[in-house]
């Protein structure tokens, strides 16, 4: 816990092997170009800081007299800042925490000619309301994503194509404390087609009624599916019936649950599945 304010590039100039950098839990509010400037950096830590707009020109380094903007970092955390822009290549990046900062669904690019591996994006804790085909293409764009949390947030559309550039690499989607259901839009689409590989989704705490009849078809290795706590005046089972590899299906805690449509259908169907768990109270 300290009170520094600015960072300026002769700040770690003296160490070229530092790989590790903390600097969370301070005042920052800006940083200089140039400021990052090692290529063993792999680990830098911002969070708790009061930075609001973040660059390439922030990891600007020189090599052979020709400006490359990539970032060595693997690991960047930013949470619990006042962020409300982001436009950097992560190449390198394995962990990128955005959480508790001002984002809203516009204000996200990332820039990078080439294929990029992520494990991990959080980005809960935000402003964002809508997900828009477009940003397949301005923040998804030649991304490969592992788990993505955009949990607690105010979504309540995501067009059918927002997942397109991840589908194929994303294995967990958290979309929990949303507003998904509020806009009716929602449950004409299918918005999770394009997520074949997808394991585990988090509906959870959002002010669903129904869902698509189709919605799940394509989402043949999903093994946990959280719908607890929404909205539900009816749950059909034929919605789950397509999803062979589930293993846990909690529909627990939607107060105004009246009755479950084609009970037989999914009491076969589960019966076929010894380890399925169904949590329906």
């Amino acid at each position: 816990l300290n009170q520094i304010s600015h960072i300026k590039s002769i700040y770690f100039s003296f160490n070229s092997n530092l790989f590790y950098l903390n600097l969370s839990h301070n005042m920052i509010n800006f940083i200089d170009f140039k400021s990052f400037v090692h290529d063993r950096l792999i680990k830098l830590d911002l969070s708790f800081n009061k930075i609001k707009f973040l660059t390439d020109d922030h990891f600007f380094r020189i090599k052979s007299l020709e400006a490359i903007y990539e970032t060595s970092v693997l690991e960047l955390r930013l949470n619990q800042n006042s962020v409300n822009k982001i436009e950097v290549c992560l190449k390198h990046m394995k962990i990128l925490d955005m959480s508790f900062n001002s984002l809203n669904s516009y204000n996200i690019h990332f820039k990078c000619n080439k294929f990029y591996s992520i494990a991990v994006i959080d980005f809960s804790h935000n402003q964002i309301k809508v997900l828009r085909n477009e940003i397949s293409d301005s923040f998804f764009l030649k991304m490969k994503c592992s788990y993505l949390n955009l949990s607690m947030n105010e979504i309540d559309l995501i067009e059918h194509e927002a997942f397109r550039q991840i589908g194929k690499d994303l294995l967990r989607l958290d979309l929990s404390y949303n507003k998904l259901g509020k806009n009716s839009y929602i449950n004409k689409i299918k918005w999770l087609s394009s997520l074949v590989y997808l394991d585990q989704l988090n509906l959870k705490h959002n002010f669903l009624e129904y869902l698509n009849v189709n919605l799940f078809e394509d989402l043949f290795f999903l093994q946990e599916l959280y719908l607890s706590n929404n909205r539900f005046i009816f749950i059909d089972s034929v919605w789950f019936v397509r999803l062979q590899n589930l293993r846990l299906l909690d529909i627990s805690q939607n107060q105004f649950l009246m009755q479950i449509i084609n009970r037989k259908e999914f009491e076969k169907f589960s019966g076929k599945k010894k380890n399925l768990i169904s949590l329906f109270e």
